[in-house]
């Protein structure tokens, strides 16, 4: 049975933070406590991992799933890379990747949320081959597979649909940006002009 791996997450880091932590300066002034701003937590379920410490990744594999605040990344492999604290600062997930909006995961949890029957408004879903997610700047950036260069990324926001070569979702602005032999077919209902958080390059 696949096991949760956050837990397993959890005590690789705190493993290499301990091993790899200076040794305290014996007189060194204490600073004054200040207000961290809290790190959106990041929930893995998958069926492998693999930590390989000389590289400062995570090698997760099988039916992997990744969520961090509204945003939910299924694929067949993913490549986490830590930075110097030992969290994820970049996401890359390879083949059969699907994208998804879905609510916030509240709290740590053994089961994988099961998508919704109904999506939400203003809901997001989408193909590709491989999504590049940066997790400080919160920005993903979905491509295809270069040896199938006509198979682009595809996104769906509510019913419209979009094609094209490059693909940037921004999380803090919640706009999608298009390029590269772009294709729309978009059900704009009466009144309005576009779809909301649609952004496709202007022309030159």
């Amino acid at each position: 049975m696949p096991r949760s791996i956050l837990s397993v997450l959890l005590a690789l880091a705190g493993t290499l933070v301990a091993a790899e932590a200076p040794p305290a300066a014996s007189k060194a002034p204490a600073k004054p406590a200040g207000k961290a701003k809290p790190q959106e937590p990041v929930h893995v379920w998958a069926e492998k991992i693999r930590y390989v410490r000389a590289e400062s990744l995570v090698r997760i594999t099988g039916d992997a799933t990744i969520i961090k605040k509204d945003l939910r990344i299924d694929a067949t492999e993913v490549l986490a890379y830590l930075d110097e604290q030992s969290q994820f600062k970049r996401i890359v997930a390879t083949g059969n990747v699907r994208i998804h909006s879905v609510p916030p995961v509240k709290k740590r949890t053994v089961e994988r949320p099961p998508l919704a029957p109904k999506p939400a408004p203003e809901y997001r879903k989408a193909l590709c081959h491989t999504a590049d997610y940066d997790l400080k700047k919160n920005v993903v950036l979905l491509l295809g597979n270069p040896k199938e260069p006509d198979v682009q990324p595809i996104v769906w926001i509510n019913k419209d649909e979009v094609h094209a070569d490059n693909i940037l979702f921004d999380q803090n602005t919640n706009l999608t940006t298009f390029e590269g032999r772009v294709k729309l077919s978009a059900l704009t209902p009466k009144g309005e002009t576009s779809a909301p958080g649609l952004m496709l390059p202007g022309p030159n």
